[in-house]
């Protein structure tokens, strides 16, 4: 069941309408989804995050450049903000981190982006309102390998690692479906 309390849930949707019929080609994925995932209806509410984190297959430059006309014309603005990061776009107040798969575009991704994109779940967040959301064994895959990248080891600052473990608690059968999971 959707939690729509949660802060995080309300500003997926909220990027979900707005990206209208591309949020086809993208998939959910990082703390903003934490909430999705948590099962036991004990665990407290989760951490709000600054941002919505999707993922995007696209094999060339030349198609990320059509995808950034496609988010424009959906009121999508490039963040050229000092420190934000290459892949940060503004959907009226809302941050939105927009990664694709291949690491030549931008110069980085994460190894299991795209096998996170081939077997993403379809959700349910309202009405007729459908998303792609990484599962839940690949959402631990690409935190693990992004606290690798950007933790410094810091295993107590690291979001990442606060995710991990929200998700470890607050989702019995987490155990089973990792070993349900493709061995990639």
């Amino acid at each position: 069941m959707i939690n729509n309390k949660d802060i995080n849930i309300r500003m997926i949707i909220h990027v979900a309408k707005r990206l209208g019929n591309l949020r086809d080609k993208v998939v959910f994925v990082g703390g903003c989804a934490t909430g999705l995932f948590i099962t036991d209806p004990a665990m407290p509410e989760v951490r709000a995050t600054q941002d919505v984190d999707v993922i995007v297959e696209v094999t060339s430059r030349m198609e990320y450049y059509r995808l950034e006309e496609e988010l424009r014309s959906r009121g999508f603005k490039q963040d050229l903000s000092e420190n934000a990061p290459i892949c940060r776009w503004l959907v009226d107040v809302i941050k939105v981190d927009i990664m694709p798969t291949q690491e030549e575009i931008l110069g980085f991704s994460n190894r299991w982006y795209l096998p996170a994109i081939k077997n993403a779940d379809h959700i349910k967040l309202e009405n007729e309102l459908t998303i792609k959301l990484v599962s839940p064994p690949y959402f631990l895959a690409t935190k693990i390998d992004a606290f690798k990248g950007r933790g410094g080891g810091d295993y107590m600052a690291s979001h990442d690692m606060e995710d991990i473990i929200t998700i470890l608690d607050g989702r019995p059968e987490i155990v089973s479906e990792i070993r349900s999971s493709s061995d990639d």
